[in-house]
């Protein structure tokens, strides 16, 4: 007789497998500023309103090393919604 214990074993249930489609949310285009077409003055007054008004994204921005590795990976650079920074103009 042979050892069928592996056989009789109790095997997990299967996944459940779902066919569902989730359509991508489509987002209103904004304009948006590359802060290096702006002079220093501009630049300037932008970080201190960003410093002022949001210290983590900016500390993020300055010191997080995942942000920093995915700009040199990618040769990125940040980008602001004018809407966003306009008030600091």
């Amino acid at each position: 007789m042979t050892n069928n214990s592996r056989f009789n074993q109790q095997q997990p249930a299967p996944r459940k497998v779902t066919n569902a489609y989730h359509a991508p949310t489509l987002k209103k285009w904004k304009p948006t500023i590359d802060p290096a077409t702006l002079n220093a003055g501009q630049r300037r007054k932008i970080w201190e309103g960003i410093k002022t008004d949001n210290p983590a994204l900016a500390e993020m921005l300055t010191n997080d090393p995942t942000i920093a590795a995915l700009k040199t990976l990618f040769d990125a650079k940040v980008i602001f919604e004018i809407e966003e920074v306009e008030k600091y103009l």
